[in-house]
Order: structure tokens, then C-alpha cells, then sequence
């Protein structure tokens, strides 16, 4: 049985060592880094921090190769960072 909650799909399609769900955010055709999912919303996506401190305000592409936003289609996901602090990057899709 399938739970309708976007985070139990997300945790059934993880990737890498330790099971975290992950993207890869891309900033002017190059990779940033791969970031750990830790919420997903109908318009925001949270993130671990990652590598690279991004500015506020800035545009990134999410390259959501295995399908871990729900109700989008695409591979590249265009958004817009909302807050990089603390234990958080927030983006807005």
C-alpha cells in the first residue's frame, strides 16, 4: 500500500550510501552539489545544507533526476533561494 504523504514517496525512491533522498542543485550550468532533501511542500523545497553558501534571492536549477518533487515533471526544476542558514536551505519552486 502507498501512503498519499510526498515525503513517504520520497524516502522509497532514496539514493546514495546512506539512504537520503538527494538532488543535484546547478547554479549557471554548473553543479553546486548534491543536497539531502528534508521537507518538500506544494511550493517550497527544504534542504540540508550543503556544500556552498547560496545568496538569497539567487536562481538555481534542481536536477531532480529520480522523480523526488512531487507534481513536477521535469528534470531541471527552476527555483528560487528563500533562505540559506542554519541547518537549512529553503527553495521556492
Amino acid at each position: 500500500m502507498h501512503s498519499l504523504d510526498p515525503l513517504d514517496t520520497i524516502r522509497e525512491r532514496t539514493v546514495g550510501p546512506h539512504k537520503l533522498p538527494v538532488v543535484n542543485v546547478r547554479y549557471q550550468g554548473h553543479t553546486i552539489g548534491l543536497y539531502g532533501i528534508r521537507e518538500v511542500g506544494p511550493k517550497t523545497v527544504v534542504l540540508h545544507p550543503g556544500p556552498t553558501s547560496i545568496p538569497v534571492g539567487t536562481q538555481v536549477l534542481v536536477e531532480d533526476l529520480f522523480g523526488l518533487i512531487p507534481g513536477t515533471h521535469a528534470i531541471m526544476v527552476p527555483a528560487t533561494v528563500i533562505r540559506d542558514g542554519g541547518q537549512r536551505l529553503t527553495l521556492s519552486l
